[in-house]
């Protein structure tokens, strides 16, 4: 089973937190955390990955879609600065499966079944602020790349 997300679909996003090494448990932590600081922990249709990582899908409001409509970023947000992206464009996003690979067998395991929760406050505004910030970083790349591209040459003839 998957669910399909972004504004074609129902307006469904997907949070993926990758747990590997200290660094991803600290991933997971760091999620719960923001959202029990923020009291905005709900229960949401989830599962284990088969790399121990977890999937979380929301469904997010008319006025976070309207807002997600006019962006486009790649997934990789690194959520709170942790190893957590986000998948909305017409991403799909696996919640219970299973396949082979050299290593043996991979399993998606639903671990919670909910009815999808709307997409909290605190992880939207996380969202909206990293995609700003991308954006902020693309718009000085571009001056930067003009700059190169067409530089002033200084007469120095008198």
């Amino acid at each position: 089973m998957f669910v399909l997300t972004g504004h074609e679909h129902g307006q469904y996003i997907g949070i993926d937190i990758d747990v590997k090494g200290d660094a991803g448990f600290y991933s997971l932590v760091r999620y719960y955390e923001v959202l029990i600081d923020a009291h905005q922990f709900v229960d949401t249709l989830s599962c284990k990955t088969p790399s121990g990582g977890y999937h979380f899908v929301f469904k997010v409001s008319g006025n976070q879609a309207q807002y997600f409509q006019r962006k486009l970023w790649n997934s990789q947000l690194r959520l709170f600065d942790c190893d957590i992206d986000v998948i909305y464009n017409l991403g799909r996003f696996m919640m219970s499966s299973a396949y082979k690979s050299k290593d043996g067998q991979k399993i998606y395991q639903l671990i919670d079944d909910h009815k999808i929760a709307p997409l909290p406050p605190v992880l939207f505004n996380e969202i909206k602020s990293k995609i700003e910030y991308i954006s902020e970083l693309a718009q000085q790349k571009d001056k930067i790349k003009e700059k190169l591209d067409n530089p002033k040459v200084k007469d120095d003839t008198v």
